[in-house]
């Protein structure tokens, strides 16, 4: 399976796939300059969960990393070896380049999985972010209002074009996430994973 997890920023679309990293052993991958650019989460025996970004930091998913290229670079690579996980701001706005990687990999589950958070919660995580971070300009409220919105449609374009849609819980999303991943499938495929360093 592949789970795409989308949500504007403060939704805790990092955060809830940070939780994950933390609940299971799991291998970071690194290129030749050192840095992380994706994680192998032993979810079980003989089953791991492959997530695509250095999760460093609270926003440190695939906007860390160089491209979108790279971004279905490694979603490709890793769904060889097992299921991907993987979120962030610049994917969750972009449909038809993601409709075109799930009908690449026709062989796997590919599902879009939309955050449920409130708007105002959103907007609060922003504000104590920004605050933390010693941000002094403001925060552009109508921007994020305008792509919550676009979000809040979104599902309903992608069903259009033939993917599946899930919407994790409010607060629930990490357990729900897991539970896809552990959803009994209609076919199963041994996994060979590659070296984690």
């Amino acid at each position: 399976m592949i789970i795409n997890v989308r949500g504007t920023s403060g939704s805790g679309k990092t955060t809830a796939v940070m939780k994950l990293l933390k609940m299971f052993p799991n291998h970071p991958f690194y290129d030749k300059e050192g840095k992380t650019y994706g994680h192998r989460i032993d979810v079980k025996y003989n089953r791991f969960v492959f997530v695509v970004g250095p999760y460093r930091t609270s926003c440190s998913g695939c906007d860390r990393l160089k491209s979108q290229d790279q971004v279905c670079e490694l979603v490709t690579r890793f769904s060889k070896w097992g299921d991907v996980l993987f979120e962030g701001y610049r994917t969750s706005g972009s449909v038809q380049r993601y409709v075109n990687l799930a009908h690449s990999l026709p062989n796997h589950q590919f599902l879009f999985a939309f955050m449920n958070t409130p708007l105002k919660k959103c907007l609060q995580r922003l504000q104590k972010r920004r605050k933390k971070n010693n941000l002094t300009k403001p925060l552009s409220k109508g921007h994020i209002i305008s792509t919550y919105n676009r979000l809040q449609k979104m599902p309903a374009v992608l069903k259009d074009l033939g993917m599946r849609i899930e919407t994790l819980p409010y607060r629930r999303e990490t357990d729900a996430i897991l539970r896809l991943i552990l959803a009994p499938r209609r076919f199963s495929r041994p996994y060979r994973f590659p070296r984690t360093k």
